[in-house]
């Protein structure tokens, strides 16, 4: 039985008793025990029979019952004195919002939209309700929690955790609650100061927020309209057009109108189906853009639609420009920033004001010690700490060990990154709150499952438990895409849209290509307008990505990066990530650079999930467009792009970057080119025989025919660099293609086939440098192609080997995929002559 099945095997048993404990009669608890019987003899088995016993015996408040008898709250009481003393946004006030409206919520929370902030205030919006009412935060990772547990250590809050899981996080609770709960408590309470702020209503900032989310919205699409104009006036002067006939002056005019764009694309259509311009088209052509129509005719139809198109995007720009303008006079008087500092005062004075009266005056007592101190009861505790920390922080899994924690316990259940989760290992929590809130990003990496695990889902879900809409519970078992389903329209879903990490060049990608331009980036008061946030290496090398330990390695790129960090002057080591979608590839370059490695995060973009730093390098490592089915994942690309806050460095081997075929990694590198018209795309070539991928191919034959030379192209390569190497040593010289049996005096010790081979007058050696004096053998020199991965000529290079090695005479060995460059080549032949 392998480890995933026994941890779920365990996992679900726990449900099964938690369910029990439901159950007052007799029957039901024998029924129960039947039930546990059967599991322990089927490991498919687990809740056979659950399905017709469900409806009647299970609580109505649970969130577990209403998925299956598809009930859902409706029109709840809203709560209408909302806090948020960690910030606000649009997007986050909508979502806390709607956690009173019914008991499902769904946030959905791109990267940098604050999705860690937003379930902050939904915790503190929870611990000031009147009733004191507990939360469960859960998720597939320890990270996820840790962040949480973080930002409320960092505000000095943590004694409002406690943790669930394995026995290490028991402990922990225990003992900070044995050691420090009251202690932290009333430090924190102790300096309260309940400020003498004039009260805001939040509700009625709602609207200022719309207003200044707007501004940023025409602010991102000036941005995008300033790049279409000028990609479209670059491409009109690249066709050595004359403009200035045709355009007027750059000049903005403050009022314009969507009637003038209109009147423009009327006239255009009309010239481009040869209809007769009217006078007034005309007059209004001459007077808005100074043109005749006989000019725009002159123009031919392809150039003719590029000058539209141009105009219009300056017509459209025009129009941002106006608007920001008007939007800005209109928010003139008022500051965002004092707005959400504001906010943020008076949640903080009703959150401490809360904390003190809820908090004050308790203390742990006696008999709790002693319960805490007996292992057999720790597990039973739960609703005992709760009175002390309402905030519990707990794995999915783990939350499934709390054998008596029941639906009066949590009333609301918070799953972070669920799209990491699977809707089954939700149940047990799901079972065990009334109101749920789930969290996470769809576009995003999911969770990489055991196929057997996979296989055990779909069973379980198949055969024991039978909800509403069971085949949508299948196949979209992430628990989002399964409530969605389940429930449509009728749960309320939010999507995080104010992104406050990257620069806006770099998020817009991600905006564009993932996220439907719904994200509105908050940045650009941050950098300068002509920032250069992105760019691309284009890596020309003969070395290739290799397989290796089930991943891939490119060295070539491995040794770009290499360069790249050793020659970096802008940024700290500790701001730069270095990333990749595979595991040995990151090894590698960790190898490379050992002497800071330490300093620098390099890791693969999965496990740089829920990461960032203000530099990123991202390292494709793909040389092969049919091997990219991987690594241009679209959930991989959309989190390695968003990594970076402040510059993106995409490094990438050549053909990829030549290829005609679409994906996300070449959507990446052709977004980078256009948006800074290729001023960012830099090309590096790495290896001595690079130049047989190159343009340099033909020039090279074309010299090594002039010459006489007989042999390969790569042969003839490495030959200039001997050529080289004999300038610096006087004492050498060398001779191409040498018979190898003139050489291999001594052939004792061989087999008959391999002695003929020696002596077969085509075995030669590629170079044989020697003394030019005693005419005495140094070096033997093999240029190794592609076949010398084939099994006939790997057993003749190791007989050639074993020949020279026993005759006295040094071998080396240089593959043309080698990306050692010229001066290094030189060097290790030098350091072989000595």
């Amino acid at each position: 039985m392998n480890d995933i099945f026994l941890k779920n095997y365990k996992y679900f048993k726990n449900f099964i008793n938690m369910l029990s404990n439901y159950y007052k009669n007799e029957e039901e608890k024998l029924f129960f025990k039947v039930l546990s019987d059967d599991f322990l003899n089927d490991k498919y088995g687990l809740i056979s029979k659950l399905k017709n016993e469900i409806n009647a015996s299970f609580f109505k408040q649970t969130i577990l019952y209403k998925i299956f008898s598809n009930s859902l709250d409706q029109d709840k009481n809203l709560k209408k004195d909302l806090i948020f003393p960690v910030g606000i946004n649009l997007s986050q006030y909508e979502a806390v919002k709607n956690i009173y409206k019914n008991s499902f919520s769904i946030i959905q929370g791109p990267p940098g939209t604050g999705k860690t902030q937003t379930i902050i205030n939904i915790l503190f919006n929870i611990l000031l309700e009147n009733k004191n009412k507990t939360v469960a935060v859960v998720s597939n990772n320890n990270e996820a929690v840790k962040n949480i547990y973080d930002k409320l250590k960092e505000m000095k809050l943590d004694f409002l955790c406690t943790f669930a899981g394995n026995s290490d996080n028991i402990n922990k609770s225990k003992n900070k609650f044995l050691d420090s709960w009251e202690i932290l408590k009333n430090n924190y309470i102790n300096n309260i100061k309940i400020n003498s702020l004039s009260e805001i209503n939040i509700a009625e900032n709602i609207n200022l927020l719309k207003d200044f989310n707007e501004l940023n919205i025409l602010k991102n699409e000036e941005q995008k309209q300033k790049k279409e104009f000028n990609n479209l006036l670059y491409f009109l002067q690249s066709l050595n057009m004359d403009i200035s006939k045709i355009t007027y002056s750059k000049k903005i005019k403050k009022i314009l109108n969507e009637n003038k764009i209109q009147k423009l694309k009327l006239v255009k259509n009309k010239i481009f189906k040869k209809e007769k311009i009217s006078f007034f088209q005309r007059f209004f052509l001459k007077i808005s853009f100074k043109i005749k129509v006989k000019n725009l005719n002159e123009l031919g139809q392809t150039h003719l639609n590029e000058w539209f198109n141009y105009k219009l995007a300056e017509l459209n720009l025009k129009k941002t420009i106006n608007s920001i303008y008007q939007l800005q006079n209109k928010l003139n008087d008022q500051n965002y920033d004092d707005i959400i500092k504001n906010i943020k005062k008076i949640s903080m004075n009703k959150l401490n004001q809360k904390i003190k009266d809820r908090f004050e005056n308790i203390k742990i007592k006696q008999n709790l010690i002693v319960e805490l101190n007996n292992k057999e009861k720790i597990q039973s505790l739960s609703s005992y700490i709760f009175n002390y920390a309402p905030f519990l922080l707990s794995t999915i899994t783990s939350i499934g060990t709390y054998s008596n924690l029941s639906y009066k316990t949590v009333d609301y259940l918070i799953i972070d990154e669920a799209s990491q989760a699977t809707f089954l290992s939700c149940l047990p929590a799901m079972a065990r709150a009334r109101n749920i809130i789930i969290v996470g990003d769809l576009k995003q990496l999911k969770q990489i499952d055991d196929e057997n695990f996979k296989r055990i889902d779909k069973k379980l879900l198949e055969s024991q438990i039978q909800p509403h809409n069971k085949e949508l519970l299948i196949s979209n078992n992430n628990p989002i895409n399964a409530i969605s389903s389940l429930f449509g329209n009728r749960v309320l879903n939010v999507i995080l849209q104010e992104h406050y990490r990257c620069h806006p060049d770099i998020i817009n990608f991600c905006n564009e290509i993932y996220y439907e331009n719904k994200l509105i980036p908050m940045t650009y008061n941050l950098y300068p307008d002509n920032y250069e946030a992105m760019s691309v290496i284009e890596v020309e090398s003969n070395s290739g990505a290799i397989r290796q330990n089930r991943s891939w390695v490119s060295e070539s790129e491995a040794h770009i990066v290499s360069n790249l960090l050793e020659q970096e002057n802008k940024y700290n080591y500790n701001d730069i990530g270095v990333i990749s979608p595979y595991a040995e590839q990151s090894k590698k370059i960790k190898n490379l650079i050992l002497s800071i490695a330490k300093d620098i995060e390099i890791n693969t973009v999965h496990k740089f999930q829920g990461r960032d730093k203000k530099k990123i390098i991202y390292c494709i490592t793909q040389d092969k467009v049919s091997n990219l089915e991987f690594s241009a994942n679209s959930n991989l690309v959309n989190v390695a792009v968003s990594r970076a806050k402040d510059e993106l460095v995409v490094v990438v081997n050549k053909r990829i970057c030549e290829t005609n075929k679409n994906n996300d990694i070449t959507r990446l590198i052709n977004y980078i080119n256009v948006l800074y018209k290729g001023k960012t795309f830099f090309k590096q070539t790495i290896g001595v025989f690079a130049a047989l991928s190159s343009s340099n191919y033909e020039i090279e034959t074309q010299e090594k025919k002039f010459n006489g030379f007989i042999g390969e192209t790569s042969e003839y390569i490495f030959s200039k660099i001997l050529d080289k190497l004999i300038n610096q040593i006087i004492d050498i010289k060398y001779i191409k293609h040498y018979n190898l049996k003139l050489v291999v005096k001594n052939q004792e010790g061989f087999n008959d086939r391999e002695k003929q081979f020696i002596n077969h007058p085509w075995s030669h050696l590629d170079f044989l440098i020697f003394n030019k004096i005693s005419k005495k053998p140094i070096i033997a020199i093999e240029v190794d192609g592609q076949q010398h991965n084939k099994s006939i000529q790997l057993w003749r290079d190791k007989v050639k080997d074993k020949a020279l090695e026993k005759n006295g005479i040094k071998i080396y060995r240089i593959k043309t995929i080698s990306i050692n460059g010229e001066d290094k080549i030189i060097n290790e032949l030098k350091n072989l002559i000595v």
